[in-house]
């Protein structure tokens, strides 16, 4: 991983320093194709075929795993990968 600083200004902070971490094998054309989260109506559609109103259920009855950051919620995908590999493993054992 790369270290890099940012200087960035800002009317009401001033002139400061940014300093993050990247990866170079991780680029910014891969993260947009794979995002780490997804909006619940996204998810619940992707995954499941769900409607919009059906994916917020899903989420309030804790059927979809969320984020909430505020009022937004989100869904992360590696989480609802993980419950859906848990699934499928289950039912082919029973």
């Amino acid at each position: 991983m790369q270290s890099t600083v940012q200087k960035c200004t800002d009317p009401n902070l001033g002139a400061f320093q940014v300093a993050y971490r990247t990866d170079p094998a991780i680029s910014g054309a891969f993260m947009a194709d794979n995002p780490l989260t997804l909006p619940v109506p996204e998810a619940g559609k992707k995954y499941f075929g769900l409607s919009r109103n059906a994916s917020y259920a899903a989420a309030a009855r804790g059927d979809l795993p969320v984020i909430r950051i505020g009022k937004l919620l989100r869904v992360p995908v590696k989480a609802l990968e993980q419950m859906l590999e848990r699934a499928t493993t289950s039912s082919e054992a029973a």
